[in-house]
């Protein structure tokens, strides 16, 4: 194999991983807007009396990482995030 074609398989495989990066959907709207949307999936599919939950979920899967800065956050419901990032494997051996 030349030097050319090598390179060029390097690049290919460059592409490729690159193609791959997913990006977290929810960080393409604003806050707010991520609330409403999800507040809304839940009036329009019967569920009203989860809207307010899934707004704070939305706030969180934004940026998983960050869940300590969203203020909208129950005690109860930092308790649990908390736990389970402490905690990754202690949930059942299969899913």
């Amino acid at each position: 194999m030349d030097d050319k074609s090598s390179l060029d398989s390097h690049n290919e495989k460059i592409m490729s991983v690159a193609l791959n990066i997913v990006q977290n959907p929810l960080k393409c709207y604003s806050r707010e807007q991520g609330v409403l949307n999800a507040r809304t999936c839940c009036e329009l599919n019967c569920m009203p009396e989860q809207a307010k939950l899934f707004g704070r979920a939305a706030l969180v899967a934004r940026n998983p990482d960050r869940s300590d800065i969203v203020d909208e956050l129950t005690r109860d419901e930092r308790a649990a995030l908390v736990y389970e990032k402490d905690h990754k494997r202690d949930g059942p051996f299969m899913l």
